[in-house]
């Protein structure tokens, strides 16, 4: 497994939302959460993949508005789930074994980790306050699973990149479902990607 420590994305963060709670999903390395220690008043990373979750832990020592979770982020809490490699052996690029998935670019023969356990988004709200003042989201397909027919009223903005490999119908399923809380604030269209990821920044419609 190839662990990076450069994978930050290119998330907006609204001025707006400085000293507020922010949820951090997919964390690798730390890198997004470290950038915006001092912007934000208090940060939870999810990272369940066991490598890079040593190194947020060896990064993050001392901070103490920011707090690391190893579970993985589902529709349910407390179920076990696995997780694959990727063919590119990326530690950025590990997926929660899931049907999903419609595009085979997860080799489910290699299980970087099991038995991680899954926490839900009402779960993750909960525990962090009740209200999300921005949430960045980067965890390879598992958003339609995190998000989809939750509510997501709790949410002020959302940082996300929309994994292609969902399938059309899952992709355009859980757009649909966002855009009933959320404006679009991303200059690009929300369209079925082929072949690539798409990084979009969505705005509540209750703030």
């Amino acid at each position: 497994m190839q662990v990076h420590s450069s994978h930050l994305g290119n998330y907006v963060v609204p001025l707006n939302v400085k000293n507020g709670v922010c949820i951090d999903i997919g964390g690798n390395t730390g890198q997004f959460s470290l950038k915006y220690k001092d912007f934000f008043k208090t940060i939870h990373i999810y990272e369940p993949q066991r490598e890079c979750y040593e190194i947020i832990k060896k990064n993050i020592d001392g901070l103490i508005n920011i707090k690391l979770f190893d579970e993985a982020v589902f529709h349910t809490s407390n179920l076990l789930v696995s997780l694959a490699s990727h063919h590119n052996f990326d530690s950025g690029s590990v997926a929660v074994v899931s049907d999903i998935i419609k595009e085979p670019e997860w080799n489910t023969n290699i299980l970087v980790e099991s038995n991680i356990k899954t926490i839900s988004l009402s779960d993750i709200t909960e525990r962090i306050g009740g209200c999300i003042d921005y949430m960045k989201v980067d965890c390879e397909t598992s958003e339609y699973n995190l998000l989809m027919d939750k509510d997501l009223s709790k949410i002020k903005y959302m940082g996300i990149e929309l994994h292609w490999q969902m399938g059309k119908d899952n992709f355009n399923k859980l757009v649909n479902h966002i855009l009933k809380y959320f404006n679009n604030k991303s200059n690009i269209t929300l369209d079925y990607p082929i072949g690539y990821n798409i990084e979009c920044l969505f705005e509540s419609k209750f703030i």
